[in-house]
């Protein structure tokens, strides 16, 4: 039996949550010439305006991580609910301070035939990450970090 360490995150008003789930790969932005503050409030913003609720935010290690966000469905099996991390990384060895964000997403599917519309009821199966998502929210992010015009 294969054995797996999960960290927990640890927030006022909620239980704990893994600090890093299985499922999903890790996407790392470019460096941008931000400080982690304001990366953190750029990445809390653009979660925001996309309708995503937060389930644990950790300002000093610089980690978010959603509620999951559920799209039911009548068909078996075609009902998902997804899940973001993020988190604000230092660039080791640069001077001017910067930081990238990287994230993923995981995707879980309803594997209940017999009430497919139920969320009460649903029986949740892995199905992967959801590369288009996580690739998505780094690309709202690398607009408003950079700017229109996307340069430094």
């Amino acid at each position: 039996m294969k054995r797996r360490a999960i960290l927990l995150l640890l927030v006022p008003h909620a239980c704990g949550i893994p600090l890093e789930s299985e499922g999903g790969e890790w996407q790392e932005s470019e460096p941008y010439l931000k400080s982690r503050d304001d990366l953190w409030s750029i990445c809390l913003a653009t979660l925001d305006a996309r309708g995503w609720k937060l389930e644990a935010q950790n300002r000093d290690s610089g980690r978010i991580v959603t509620a999951w966000k559920t799209h039911m469905n009548p068909t078996w099996r075609e009902g998902h609910r997804d899940r973001l991390e993020v988190e604000i990384l230092a660039v080791s060895g640069t001077p001017d301070r910067r930081h990238r964000v990287r994230a993923k997403a995981r995707r879980e599917i309803n594997d209940n035939s017999r009430l497919p519309q139920s969320e009460r009821e649903a029986v949740w199966t892995y199905a992967g990450g959801n590369d288009d998502l996580r690739d998505q929210l780094l690309y709202l992010i690398k607009l408003k970090a950079k700017g229109p015009g996307l340069d430094d």
